[in-house]
């Protein structure tokens, strides 16, 4: 008696334990996922395999940044044809540099962008091109080469402070 109630609690845990955790399968015939249980579709798994945060294609893109500097610098019809040819003429470069730890080859490409944006530009187009890159694209000023209004900290993370004092230095010196 005692062996088979030992039997049965194993048998127990051991099908908890199968069940526990049920899998998304794909159907094979339409290539779609189904999903089983918990409302997950895929996984962070499915997601490296197709190559990370999906983007659009280079022209999807430059549309919308093209698109993004139509708005906010009022370009024309004619100027918006020149910028998204220039942003599609880009981005393809710069998609075909991906993984290149090379910097020079997107400074070329950065360089490249300005010269042709300043042929589109008129004057004042160019001055609110200027002062919206260096904000960012969405107006927010988040570069990280921005140290202003930081007050007193002095650096990134951890250790922020003085330092070690050295020799003959106290507070009452500073």
């Amino acid at each position: 008696m005692k062996k088979a109630i030992i039997a049965s609690l194993t048998l127990l845990f051991v099908q908890a334990a199968a069940f526990a955790q049920t899998p998304v399968v794909t159907n094979p015939d339409t290539d779609t996922k189904i999903e089983k249980k918990g409302g997950r579709k895929e996984n962070k798994k499915d997601r490296k395999e197709e190559g990370g945060k999906k983007k659009g294609s280079a022209g999807d893109r430059a549309a919308q940044y093209s698109q993004e500097l139509k708005s906010k610098l009022g370009l024309s019809d004619d100027q918006y044809q020149k910028v998204l040819a220039v942003n599609t003429e880009c981005i393809n470069r710069k998609d075909a540099t991906k993984g290149n730890k090379d910097k020079s080859a997107k400074d070329e490409i950065k360089a490249y962008r300005q010269a042709e944006f300043q042929k589109i530009f008129t004057p004042q187009q160019l001055t609110t091109y200027q002062s919206l890159h260096k904000k960012g694209h969405d107006g927010d000023d988040h570069r990280k080469g921005d140290r202003e209004d930081r007050g007193d900290k002095k650096g990134k993370g951890k250790g922020r402070g003085e330092g070690k004092p050295k020799e003959g230095d106290s507070k009452e010196n500073k």
